[in-house]
């Protein structure tokens, strides 16, 4: 055996440790219907017995794992071997691919030590996080076991990749969409490189799979609730950063509507960008959040635009306005309404960010606009 393969057996054996379970027998894959399976394991645990099927994926693709799940299901469902387990060995699951396997009743290990294993008779279940000593014979390719291609999830997701952002959000803005890279890149505003680092992280961490080759290539996102939950955490942080510089200010208008009404006629006389957020953001979509406070991104010094506004500038006010750190942040895809307001993905990130009233209603904000399930 050469490369993934030969670890197979090894973490199988180290997954069952403890458990009472060992290998009884290895037989290569057996034919189940057109498909043919890595491997078949026999396990025995006292007079109980069981079978596990396992596939060795150096590079799992999300489409293709999802056709021979669910082949190999029905196939196994018919067969001689109804009670077995079917289970994708891997370099690394990720937390997305993880979700995915699930969703299929797809067990799972991983050379972190990352284990879900379901057949008749056997569960076994590990979080993983230690790395599994590799025989000398495997040959494991390097970039497999790195994942994400060349970036970080801090460097996609963090603080200092506003122009990365402007790739997430466009790819989210549209669900079910099949992207080039170029109209990813133009759409974003953003060079082709950056657009091709960010869609290579997403592949190799499962959020997104590739269909095609060459000019004809293709990506479409496989998992964009794990992607906007993973995203929304790192969140946290700029939304911090954002909130310490804001400035807030005291208007005399009667109500959250007047005041939002003042300050969009005054950001389009000085042609100035602006975009609610929060509760004001939300209303515009639909949902129902009163807030004594109106928050807005603005594109240049806030002082100007509440010059403009007639806004006292007070420690504590019922104006906060935040200066957008990249222009990234007033994106709206196609088709949304013309509202000074920020896309349902910032509304969403900001919402979870800020806790609360706003983060409980932020799920339901996003499946409303997108069908996300989160």
């Amino acid at each position: 055996m050469v490369g993934l393969e030969a670890v197979v057996e090894p973490v199988l054996r180290a997954a069952l440790a403890d458990t009472g379970w060992q290998i009884d027998a290895i037989r290569r894959g057996p034919a189940i219907g057109s498909a043919r399976p890595d491997f078949s394991f026999a396990l025995r645990s006292g007079e109980c017995g069981t079978e596990l099927i396992v596939e060795a994926r150096n590079a799992p693709r999300p489409g293709q794992l999802r056709e021979t799940a669910s082949f190999i299901a029905r196939q196994v469902a018919e067969s001689a071997a109804s009670g077995a387990g079917f289970a994708i060995m891997a370099p690394r699951i990720t937390p997305a691919l993880e979700d995915l396997l699930r969703e299929l009743g797809v067990g799972y290990m991983d050379l972190q030590g990352k284990v879900l294993l379901k057949c008749r008779g056997l569960y076994v279940e590990r979080p993983g996080g230690e790395p599994l000593a590799l025989p000398e014979s495997a040959e494991v390719r390097p970039s497999a076991l790195a994942g994400g291609g060349e970036l970080t999830a801090e460097s996609v997701f963090g603080l200092g990749s506003p122009k990365r952002h402007r790739v997430l959000r466009a790819i989210l803005s549209y669900p079910g969409r099949d992207w080039h890279q170029t109209e990813l890149a133009e759409e974003a505003a953003v060079s082709p490189y950056t657009a091709h680092t960010v869609v290579s992280h997403l592949v190799g961490e499962h959020y997104a799979d590739e269909e095609g080759a060459g000019p004809r290539k293709t990506v479409r996102l496989v998992r964009p609730e794990t992607l906007l939950q993973t995203w929304s955490l790192y969140w946290r942080s700029v939304w911090r950063r954002q909130m310490t510089a804001a400035s807030q200010y005291y208007s005399l208008a009667a109500g959250p509507d007047e005041i939002a009404s003042e300050l969009a006629a005054a950001a389009s006389e000085l042609g100035q960008g602006l975009a609610f957020t929060l509760a004001t953001g939300a209303e515009a979509y639909g949902a129902y959040l009163r807030s004594e406070q109106v928050h807005a991104y603005v594109a240049s010094a806030p002082d100007v635009l509440a010059e403009a506004s007639d806004l006292e500038p007070v420690e504590t006010g019922n104006v906060v306005l935040m200066r957008a750190f990249d222009e990234g942040v007033f994106y709206r895809p196609a088709g949304v309404q013309t509202e000074p307001v920020v896309g349902a993905v910032q509304l969403y990130l900001d919402m979870t960010a800020a806790g609360g009233r706003y983060a409980e209603q932020a799920g339901d904000l996003i499946r409303e606009e997108f069908g996300y399930e989160i």
